[in-house]
Formats: structure tokens, C-alpha cells, sequence
């Protein structure tokens, strides 16, 4: 088939009825895909000649049937169908009897136009109640179910709402869950994009939302990128287990093992392994924490788990061992000081994973799935704070006072900052985050001028403690008798 000229001012008119259950014009997948070749074949005057063998061999790379003979039957019975359903108009006389036979159609769009439309909105020429195929896009396709998939979602301009119940019966399968698997094929392909419905107010999660061209950020659900974020962290960590199976990764767990497993030199001297051992076995385990080990990780972890049984009440191995894990925490601070090093602001989610943030991807986080904030003390990112420790400490108990808003205050106010593109230090930690907080929550600074106006209230209550001072060295017996009628005497300017 020539390619050069199907350019995307060329389409397909694909009839909003052919998607109608209702209406006489409906068409299945595969009666929607002849339509479809049959129309990128019409001539100037709009008409089609054609005849069964020709459309055989045009048929690529789809075809219904593998087999040539059963192919030609089934492409014969679905011209059939289109012209019994009154999509195509039969111009000549000559049955579709013969593959070689020439038939002459014409596609009946005065009709197909005017379907399901007022008496008033009829149009007598021209096209109308359609959505447009580019030619170049209906080649793209390799099956006859992602087009019909496409049309059905590319008919619909703003986003097509559509439960999986529906989608199984537009599909005609039985089964809601083979939708289900059908639908996130396409939408993985990104032969539809998929805007997941979020949760109201009732716990019901909203009907997703397809469209044939990516949603932008401004249109994406809070669902939509919980998911996208957590398949960006599954990436990473994909990228992360795939680093570890590098051919230095695995020679080095080939040697550790030799290690582990090896009790004695070939001189009969006692082999043990050493800090560096133990700090390798420390990184193995923390590799593996969230995702299963390999076969030889596995391996690895049996071995040196076995040997340090033997050894646990060895005082050189207990020695080796704590060298080994303050090795380890020096390797992970340098590992994270890489990680951040180019980073402007960054986050830690309670997952553990460490993800960068600016302010086009900020909003994709919620305060339940993030644990703390990085920090620059001078330079690159190094110093951590959790959220929960922006709440205030009582001092009578030394305990900090458990308060959600002040966390939640805490991260809309980093959010905020984010968004302007500034690394975070510990002057803006101290300084603007920490007074964006207490203004969301409405506290006032304890040493603050308007913190120590004295509300009337209080004035009497200081006005009674100066009278107690005063009193005390303060003979005088005629004024014990009452504070007030002290003050009385008296006359204070405030």
C-alpha cells in the first residue's frame, strides 16, 4: 500500500452511529476495519470499485484469517453486512458471487450524517456527526481491536467516561475482568490514555476518563499521579536491580561467598571474613528490601547468615561486625551525598526511596506517602528533617505535642517553597517555612511584640503579681487586706 500520500489532512470519517448499539448503522470491530479500507479507497467522484481479491491483498499487516480462501470468504461476508446495514450503497449490478467480480460502492453518508439528529439539524448534503481518523494513524494499527478501541474513545472530543462493565459490553465480551485486562493492554501501548477517577466524598472512586492524546497536569486526577509516581519509583528501582546484576555486582557476590564459606586456608590457618565482608553483606541486604533477591543473592545471604551463627559469640567477629556497619552507614552517607548532589530540593517517602523534586512534579506527592524533606546546610543538599518534627515540643514532658496540622501546614508550606525553584537551606527551614507554618495554623511567635501585648485580663493578673511582690517586704498591714483597693490607691501607667 502507498504510504506517501497519507498525510493527516487525510481521514477517515468514522460515523458516531457505528458505535450505537441502538442504531442500524452499528458496526463491530472487524465490520468497522473493512469500512475503513474500504473508504482510504475511494476514487475522486467518492465512489469505490474494488473486488474481494484486491482487498485480500491490501489487507496488511491485518489480516481476519491467515488462510488466503477463508480470508476472501470472511472479507465477502463483511461487505455483505455493511451494505444489509446500509453503511455502503451498492452502484451496480453485479453480485458479490465471484472474488474477481467488480462491485461498485458508494458510502451513504446523507444517512449516516443524519442518524440520531432532530428533524431540524438534517443536513441534505455535506458531512456532520463524525470523528476524523487521520489516514496515517489507521496505519499504525496492527490489530482490529486497537482501532476499534481508538474510535470508540476518539469520538468523544472533552473524554470518554466509561466503567469497565461498559467497556466489556462495547467490546462484547462477557467477563468485566477481560476488559479489564484488554483496556490497561491499550493504555499501557498508549494506544488510549487513561485519567484514573479519584475518590468523592462518599468513598466512591469517579468512572475513568480516556482520551486518544495525553492528559496534561493540569487535567490529571490525584489518582492518576499516585500512579504515575509510584511507576516512576518502580523505574528507578528496576534501573536500581538492574545495576546490581552488573558483571562487577556478581563477582563480587562470587567472591564474598568464597569468603563466607571458606573456614580454612590451604594451610590448615583459620580464615575469617572481615569488616569490608560485613559491610558488603550489610549493602546486599539493604538492596533487597524492597524487592526479592536473585538466586545468588539469595545464595549469598544463606551463606554468610549460616557463618555468622558460628561466629556469634566470637568477640574478632563482634569487633568486625560493628566495623562493618559503621563501614556500611559511611558508604550509604556518601552514596546519598551523590544522589542529592545535583538535586535542588528532594523528599524521602516512607518507602525509603529518595526522589527529587521540583515544582512540575511537587503536587504528585501526598503527606501520607512522604516522611521528611532534605536540606542545605551550605552547598548541596545533606541535612534531613521529617515533617512530624515540625511540631512543637512541651516543655514540661520533653515530648512533642502531637498535632496533624502543623505537619500538614508544614508540607503545603514546603510545597509552596518548591514551587520556586530554590534549594531549601537551613535559613529558609528556620525562617520563611517555619513562619508560613505558624501563619497557616495561626500561632503567634511567644517573642513577638504582639505576643506580649497584655490583653485586660492579663493586665489585672500582672497588677496582682506586682502587688504579692511588693507586699512581701511590704509591712504595711492596711494594704494586705485587698489588692484591688491597693491598685486603687495607686495610680500605673501602662
Amino acid at each position: 500500500m502507498l504510504l506517501k500520500n497519507y498525510t493527516d489532512d487525510k481521514f477517515i470519517r468514522a460515523y458516531n452511529s457505528f458505535a450505537n448499539k441502538d442504531s442500524q448503522f452499528y458496526l463491530n470491530e472487524e465490520e468497522f476495519y473493512m469500512y475503513s479500507i474500504l473508504f482510504t479507497n475511494q476514487m475522486m467522484d467518492g465512489s469505490i470499485r474494488t473486488n474481494v481479491d484486491i482487498i485480500n491483498q491490501i489487507l496488511y499487516p491485518i489480516k481476519f484469517i491467515k488462510d488466503d480462501t477463508k480470508n476472501k470468504t470472511k472479507i465477502r461476508n463483511l461487505i455483505s453486512s455493511l451494505i444489509n446495514k446500509k453503511v455502503l450503497i451498492v452502484e451496480n449490478d453485479i453480485k458479490l458471487t465471484k472474488n474477481y467480480s467488480l462491485i461498485e460502492l458508494t458510502i451513504n453518508d446523507i444517512e449516516l450524517s443524519n442518524d440520531g439528529i432532530d428533524d431540524d439539524k438534517k443536513i441534505n448534503n455535506g458531512y456532520k456527526n463524525f470523528a476524523k481518523i487521520p489516514f496515517s494513524k489507521f496505519l499504525e494499527f496492527k490489530s482490529t481491536r486497537d482501532y476499534y478501541i481508538y474510535f470508540l474513545v476518539a469520538k468523544w472530543g472533552k473524554g470518554f467516561k466509561c466503567s469497565h462493565s461498559n467497556w466489556a459490553e462495547l467490546l462484547g465480551l462477557k467477563h468485566r475482568e477481560s476488559a479489564i485486562r484488554i483496556i490497561e493492554d491499550v493504555v499501557n501501548r498508549n494506544i488510549i490514555y487513561k485519567n484514573i477517577g479519584d475518590y468523592n466524598t462518599q468513598d466512591n472512586q469517579d468512572v475513568n476518563v480516556y482520551s486518544i492524546s495525553p492528559f496534561n497536569e493540569s487535567e490529571k486526577t490525584k489518582q492518576t499521579k499516585k500512579v504515575e509516581q509510584q511507576q516512576a519509583n518502580d523505574k528507578i528501582r528496576e534501573e536500581l536491580n538492574a545495576s546490581f546484576q552488573s558483571d562487577e555486582y556478581v563477582k563480587d557476590l562470587n567472591d564474598v561467598i568464597e569468603i563466607f564459606q571458606t573456614y580454612k586456608d590451604e594451610y590448615g590457618n583459620n580464615i575469617f571474613p572481615d569488616d569490608c565482608d560485613y559491610a558488603f553483606y550489610l549493602e546486599v541486604k539493604d538492596n533487597i528490601k524492597d524487592r526479592k533477591p536473585t538466586p545468588l543473592e539469595k545464595k549469598f545471604i544463606q551463606i554468610a547468615d549460616k557463618r555468622m551463627g558460628y561466629l556469634k559469640n566470637n568477640s574478632q567477629f563482634q569487633k568486625e561486625y560493628e566495623n562493618g556497619e559503621r563501614l556500611f552507614k559511611e558508604q550509604q552517607k556518601e552514596k546519598l551525598s551523590n544522589q542529592l548532589s545535583n538535586a535542588i530540593n528532594a523528599i524521602r517517602l516512607k518507602t525509603g526511596d529518595i526522589v527529587e523534586v521540583n515544582k512540575d512534579n511537587i503536587d504528585q506527592f501526598e503527606l501520607d506517602k512522604v516522611k521528611s524533606m532534605f536540606y542545605s546546610n551550605g552547598g548541596h543538599l545533606q541535612s534531613e528533617k521529617e515533617f512530624v518534627n515540625f511540631q512543637y515540643t512541651n516543655l514540661k514532658t520533653n515530648e512533642i505535642d502531637d498535632n496533624p496540622e502543623i505537619v500538614k501546614a508544614a508540607w503545603e508550606s514546603y510545597q509552596m517553597l518548591v514551587k520556586e525553584d530554590v534549594t531549601i537551606n537551613v535559613g529558609i527551614l528556620n525562617g520563611r517555612l517555619v513562619k508560613m507554618i505558624d501563619k497557616k495554623c495561626g500561632i503567634v511567635d511567644p517573642f513577638s511584640y504582639e505576643a506580649n501585648i497584655p490583653s485586660p485580663e492579663m493586665s489585672q493578673e500582672i497588677m496582682i503579681d506586682m502587688f504579692n511582690e511588693i507586699n512581701e517586704i511590704d509591712n504595711d498591714q492596711s494594704k494586705k487586706s485587698s489588692p484591688i483597693k491597693y491598685f486603687e490607691d495607686v495610680d500605673i501607667v501602662f
